[in-house]
């Protein structure tokens, strides 16, 4: 991401995230296949966990030696007390779903304020995480950033519970319900190479339209869920990576737009970043919302009913959320 910000033109950005995104289609396509052959060989199921603890250190060994190395910058320093902050709140966050009743949602609670309390302390530091611009929702970036954390946050219901959900009511194997969720990585990257080259007036409406798409889809994946019916689910997976696909490459270039040249490597990294955390909100929330309606005491399918519908309810107002950020964003006097 932060090559992408230094490095291309904002002509070009959409399309080299488009790209990105379609590199992450190909490996969301063959994740469910990997994972299926190995529950499916003599190692079991634990063996693509092996599998993927190999394949970082790979990745680690090789990516010096295809990319180059620099020395550092004398005198750079990381944020330490952030990102010493910032893994404790997530801690917290995580820790939700372990706990029952009011105390799941107070673990929850505190560790969202946490986060706001991280972004506005690292906006103050004399060495930043972030770009200072995250935690200000009066500016385009703020709102581009607010979005990008709040519609991932929105995915995470189908993400995660999906595929049990559908193994238990429609009688799927887990290679089946897999490629069923991986429909959204299909969708995303395709439409994310056909909004590359939008104009600006163009990004300022199909930003907006994705992220409703994202929420429509969030709110609608309970009810498809609840059929035991496998097309309503690839429908809402379909609509959901559509919205994901117009609007998250755009996001990028418009929210790099407005930041300063010293803010860009930062501002392009914390696009990941924000991202990764609102998936841990959506996940955390998630799991707060599934383990209220009996998921961890069994599974059964009147359970996976009542799962579907209650994860849905706080992805859903994630989208809302996500949607209320993106509009704010596209605006024309932004």
């Amino acid at each position: 991401m932060v090559a992408v910000a230094l490095h291309f033109p904002d002509s070009q950005r959409a399309r080299v995230y488009a790209a990105v995104a379609a590199v992450w289609g190909v490996a969301t396509l063959l994740g469910p296949l990997v994972g299926g052959l190995f529950a499916a060989g003599p190692g079991g199921w634990r063996g693509v966990f092996w599998f993927f603890c190999v394949q970082p250190v790979v990745f680690a060994v090789a990516a010096p030696r295809l990319m180059g190395s620099r020395p550092g910058k004398a005198g750079s320093n990381l944020p330490w007390r952030s990102l010493m902050a910032l893994c404790g709140a997530l801690c917290v966050i995580l820790s939700a779903p372990s706990f029952q009743g009011p105390a799941a949602v107070g673990a929850f609670v505190v560790g969202a304020m946490g986060l706001a309390t991280v972004a506005r302390f690292d906006a103050r530091s004399a060495t930043r995480l972030t770009p200072v611009v995250l935690a200000d929702l009066h500016r385009p970036p703020g709102n581009g950033y607010l979005a990008m954390l709040a519609l991932t946050a929105a995915g995470m219901g189908l993400a995660i519970y999906a595929a049990p959900v559908l193994q238990s009511l429609a009688g799927l194997t887990a290679l089946q319900a897999g490629y069923v969720v991986a429909v959204q990585a299909l969708v995303w990257t395709g439409c994310a190479f056909a909004v590359g080259g939008a104009s600006e007036r163009a990004e300022r409406l199909l930003i907006p339209l994705g992220a409703v798409l994202i929420a429509a889809a969030a709110a609608g994946l309970g009810p498809a869920l609840g059929t035991g019916e496998a097309w309503p689910v690839v429908a809402v997976a379909a609509v959901m990576g559509a919205g994901f696909g117009i609007s998250s490459s755009l996001m990028n270039r418009r929210v790099l737009r407005y930041l300063g040249a010293g803010d860009l490597a930062t501002g392009s990294s914390a696009f990941i970043a924000v991202r990764q955390v609102g998936g841990a909100l959506g996940a955390s929330a998630a799991g707060v919302a599934a383990n209220a309606a009996g998921f961890a005491v069994g599974f059964s399918p009147e359970i996976a009913v009542e799962t579907a519908l209650w994860t849905a309810a706080p992805c859903a107002v994630f989208g809302l959320l996500g949607a209320y950020a993106a509009l704010r964003l596209s605006r024309r006097h932004a």
